[in-house]
């Protein structure tokens, strides 16, 4: 079975991780994922077979630009279905096909020894610690997400303050800058549904108090029959209860396989359990993320 690769701190995860969590306490703010029952991320062109099969779903994850229909249309298709939709950002990593990509100048980049840091593929990181970059995302959400009518954002490559690359004086400071990053978006958009993928570790807690759920992605990683891929998920689903105590949030479990064995509805079902029984909201992936989800049948 070939899945889809992790980061490189993935290895560490199980060594810092801890807990995760169900549905949001009694003490949660707003429920703004109320109702939520079934999800899919699908990052590919959304024409009208897809958005059909997207429209089945409870919330649906999608890039903003990628409505064959125009997102206009497209989202009140999906709104009529009662379906909530959220729109894709890189809130680290800066995409050569980004199109706001002139707009953050080359000293606004993480250096590491002494280059610019490229965490995955051509993609260069761009400080949190740094305002203007900050205000940069806030204006993205607001302009590009919320003002089309989107429900809310999903925010991708946090996960890189993760890094060992990075030093823990460099750490430090984009976890602050994430903290502010977080509280000046949740006050520009408090109605705004938030989620944050693959906060894991030392970014827990920075997303905690400000997020309606985290996106455990990878979220089966190896056998399930090995006793260290058992360790690594029971230490990950801690840490993330653990810190729900605190803020509560939803987890969403994210699962994909680039290559399904024989015996992958086996797999999809014996790992859909234990997402059920740790009360997350499962989506298993089958190809990679261009791949049109199918349709489901909602209770």
């Amino acid at each position: 079975m070939t899945c889809r690769p992790l980061f490189a701190l993935a290895t560490a995860i199980f060594v810092l991780a801890g807990s995760a969590i169900a549905a949001p306490a009694t003490n949660a703010a707003p429920d703004r994922l109320a109702g939520v029952r079934s999800y899919a991320l699908y990052y590919g062109d959304i024409d009208d077979v897809a958005l059909d099969a997207l429209a089945t779903y409870d919330l649906v994850i999608v890039h903003p630009g990628l409505f064959r229909m125009g997102a206009e249309k497209g989202l009140a298709r999906l709104h009529a279905k009662g379906c909530r939709v959220l729109g894709y950002l890189s809130c680290f990593e800066v995409a050569d096909w980004a199109h706001y990509k002139g707009r953050v100048p080359e000293e606004w980049n993480v250096r590491v020894n002494g280059k610019t840091w490229r965490p995955w593929g051509g993609n260069r990181a761009a400080s949190l610690a740094v305002p203007g970059f900050r205000d940069l995302l806030v204006e993205l959400v607001r302009d590009d997400i919320l003002a089309k009518g989107f429900d809310g954002v999903f925010m991708d490559t946090l996960a890189d303050l993760d890094n060992p690359a990075l030093t823990e004086a460099q750490r430090t400071a984009e976890l602050a800058g994430l903290g502010t990053f977080l509280s000046a978006l949740r006050a520009a958009a408090p109605g705004a549904i938030l989620v944050a993928n693959w906060t894991l570790q030392k970014t827990l807690p920075a997303v905690a108090p400000h997020v309606d759920a985290v996106c455990w992605e990878n979220f089966a990683y190896g056998p399930l029959t090995d006793p260290s891929s058992k360790a690594w998920m029971e230490g990950i689903r801690k840490r993330l209860a653990d810190e729900a105590v605190r803020h509560p949030f939803r987890v969403i479990a994210l699962w994909n396989c680039d290559a399904p064995p024989p015996d992958w509805e086996a797999q999809k079902a014996a790992v859909r359990d234990i997402a059920s029984s740790w009360g997350y909201l499962f989506y298993p992936c089958t190809g990679n993320y261009l791949t049109p989800p199918a349709p489901v049948t909602k209770p």
